[in-house]
């Protein structure tokens, strides 16, 4: 392995470690009959993010979901910034991102190995005189 391949190498499982320590994330609404998903920004593993992405509208509000009427009046129920039900929220890593993006960090940087390689030396063309710089009579 050449110096180029090594820091491709190196910077390739940086890389990888930086993508599990700050993994993309999917905030979820699970409520009757209604699943939604959508994916927000990488954030530190150690801090999920808090749920924003995911509101209630004026046109569709999920049933039970949406903190209005009877929750309204209980906001500790709700999660902040939201309108939905705590029970119906959730914020969880990506898993399918993760993945595609673990995937193509290999794919990249394995390339760039290959790309960068040394060419082969055949034994032919081995010097197996031992001395360099002089011509064999």
């Amino acid at each position: 392995m050449n110096k180029t391949q090594r820091v491709f190498l190196v910077l390739g499982l940086l890389g990888f470690v930086l993508l599990g320590l700050f993994p993309p994330w999917m905030e979820k609404v699970d409520t009757a009959g209604v699943h939604v998903e959508k994916a927000v920004d990488y954030a530190f593993i150690g801090a999920q993010p808090t749920p924003t992405a995911l509101r209630c509208w004026d046109t569709w509000t999920p049933p039970g979901g949406c903190c209005s009427g009877a929750l309204a009046q209980h906001p500790e129920q709700c999660e902040p910034g939201t309108g939905f039900s705590k029970n119906f929220i959730s914020v969880e890593i990506d898993g399918t991102r993760l993945a595609t993006s673990w995937i193509m960090t290999v794919v990249v940087i394995g390339g760039l190995l290959l790309l960068f390689r040394r060419p082969s030396v055949t034994p032919a063309q081995e010097d197996t005189t031992g001395v360099k710089g002089e011509e064999v009579h």
